[in-house]
């Protein structure tokens, strides 16, 4: 269940686009759910209307839901935003930065 929702009227803002798309990366959600899932993080659509069927269909509820979280955790914290962001980017250049820190953080422990 999500917890809270971000502001409502902030669906204009570039922050809350880029938030979205990043959390729709990392949870596999196709573009189409875009407006779906800005609608759920501002309260618009009660998150409690989404049922999971339990059938293993794709996307699953569960799936939009963890998208919705990670959106409102996003927007509430600019440290999870900025991770959230950078591990959503799947160029050659973000998947460069991933495993170099990575190496990092190994070589440090």
């Amino acid at each position: 269940m999500i917890a809270s929702h971000i502001p409502e009227g902030t669906e204009a803002d570039p922050r809350l686009r880029a938030i979205v798309r990043a959390a729709m990366t990392k949870a596999g959600l196709a573009s189409s759910w875009e407006p779906t899932v800005i609608d759920l993080a501002t309260g618009r659509i009660p998150a409690n209307s989404l049922r999971c069927c339990g059938s293993g269909c794709r996307p699953c509820v569960q799936d939009i839901q963890r998208c919705v979280g990670r959106v409102v955790a996003a927007w509430d914290d600019p440290t999870f935003e900025a991770r959230l962001i950078a591990s959503a980017d799947k160029s050659a250049l973000g998947r460069a930065r991933r495993l170099a820190k990575r190496a990092l953080r190994k070589l440090g422990s």
